[in-house]
């Protein structure tokens, strides 16, 4: 019973670490719009970039 109850306990935390991480909004650094968008480290400095505007960068358009 108490193996029981400890393993419903981690999967609650996963699930609620997992559910936290996906939908965080925030401006992006190239556009400017409020996106979900993705930390990268550049030159020592975090940026926010987008998925269009790393596409962007990635095509050269």
């Amino acid at each position: 019973m108490k193996k029981n109850m400890i393993r419903w306990m981690l999967v609650a935390m996963l699930t609620a670490n997992m559910v936290a991480c996906g939908g965080k909004t925030a401006k992006c650094d190239f556009c400017g719009q409020e996106k979900v968008c993705e930390t990268k480290q550049v030159l020592g400095e975090n940026i926010n970039i987008c998925k269009d505007c790393m596409k962007s960068l990635s095509t050269g358009k």
